[in-house]
């Protein structure tokens, strides 16, 4: 029987597990360039230049449509983020990685 390591090392595996680490650099990336935002925005996803951002209400759903220009420019100058060309928002206000005072 395997353990859960070789499991998760696996091939079976090892796309989500290198999905999930792209997601944490590119949230350490956001959280470092768009500060007064990450605590209201975290990544989702980001594929083919579409970036999903996660929203905690539909007020920072309506702010990053309407930021939609400057965050490309202030992104794009980032090898990360380098190919992106689209936000989409998805409001998900009980997200854990949303940080709550």
């Amino acid at each position: 029987m395997k353990t859960l390591t070789e499991l998760l090392a696996s091939d079976v595996f090892k796309p989500l597990m290198d999905k999930t680490a792209n997601l944490q650099r590119l949230n350490a990336v956001w959280s470092i360039i768009m500060q007064e935002w990450a605590e209201h925005c975290v990544v989702a996803d980001f594929e083919k230049g579409e970036l999903l951002l996660q929203v905690r209400n539909a007020a920072w759903a309506t702010r990053v449509r309407y930021a939609v220009p400057e965050i490309i420019k202030k992104l794009g100058g980032h090898a990360e983020f380098k190919l992106l060309n689209k936000i989409k928002c998805k409001i998900s206000p009980h997200c854990p990685l949303f940080k709550y005072e």
